[in-house]
């Protein structure tokens, strides 16, 4: 049952980045990533919080199919964005470097939404990655 939730989740997220890359680029797939936290933490008063890392973090508990769903969600979602920075013209290994700091910087600036009780550290993530990873 873990399995599959987390699969959905993270196959919901995947959509989302897919269609504001699509025609776009990974800028745009990332500030989706963000909005959507946006929405989520804004309309659960910042008790939202991404399930694919709360399983990832909580490990020790998870079967091993789940563990296995953590990672496949994990890397179809760098997959999507280093995809989308190959195509914007960055070679693999950079596009590779930047999809994971893209994830990284949303998902810890999600954590610290919480923390705060704002909408803050998302704004001033995508606001700070935008320049570099243009």
């Amino acid at each position: 049952m873990i399995s599959a939730a987390v699969e959905l989740a993270g196959e919901r997220m995947r959509e989302t980045m897919e269609r504001a890359s699509d025609g776009a680029g990974p800028q745009e797939a990332l500030a989706a990533f963000a909005d959507f936290w946006k929405s989520k933490l804004a309309a659960s008063d910042f008790r939202a919080g991404c399930p694919i890392v709360a399983a990832a973090v909580d490990d020790e508990h998870l079967v091993p199919e789940a563990k296995e769903a953590v990672r496949r969600v994990f890397a179809r979602w760098h997959d999507l964005l280093a995809g989308a920075f190959t195509r914007a013209g960055h070679p693999p290994a950079r596009a590779d470097a930047l999809a994971t700091l893209g994830i990284s910087a949303v998902e810890g600036a999600v954590l610290m939404c919480r923390l705060r009780g704002s909408l803050q550290p998302l704004d001033d993530v995508i606001a700070e990655l935008t320049p570099v990873l243009a």
